[in-house]
């Protein structure tokens, strides 16, 4: 039995719901891949393959992408009342079953997971916990990067204020 039959049958329509939406937004169409993980292509095989999606492997396609849907949907995914009137539920049942599928995986935490030969080619380090602490990372590399060409253009090499 694979993990995403151990939900509910309502837990499982709406995961695929949920997969369908994340396959057709736009809002993924320049990184779709970076957001989940997986492509479109490989999402929509699990979407096609529903019956018999095999999620057995942590690192594999069909557990990255029913995972990282439901963590888009739930937390990332910026959707109108239609987006939510058409998937039939509301973020916190989005957020419930994200936690319940974490749960019969036996995982201790929700967020997005990662294949770990597609991490995103940004110098993610082992020791970083999760996709927040690389964009963590980025953020505070951006702000450096900004700080120091503020500091080398501007008269005397301090802005001013």
């Amino acid at each position: 039995m694979s993990y995403v039959e151990q939900l509910t049958p309502e837990e499982r329509d709406l995961v695929r719901r949920c997969l369908a939406h994340v396959i057709g937004t736009p809002e993924l169409d320049h990184d779709f891949q970076t957001r989940t993980g997986v492509s479109r292509a490989e999402t929509a095989e699990v979407l096609m393959r529903w019956r018999e999606v095999d999620d057995h492997d942590e690192d594999g396609p069909a557990c990255l992408a029913i995972n990282n849907a439901l963590n888009e949907v739930a937390n990332g995914l910026s959707l109108a009342p239609g987006d939510w009137h058409r998937l039939g539920a509301e973020r916190a049942e989005v957020a419930s079953v994200l936690a319940r599928y974490a749960t019969v995986r036996g995982w201790r935490s929700t967020g997005i997971r990662w294949w770990e030969s597609r991490r995103p080619p940004l110098g993610l380090r082992s020791e970083w916990a999760s996709f927040g602490d690389l964009l963590a990372n980025v953020a505070l590399q951006q702000t450096w990067e900004l700080r120091s060409a503020s500091l080398r253009s501007a008269p005397g090499g301090f802005p001013r204020s």
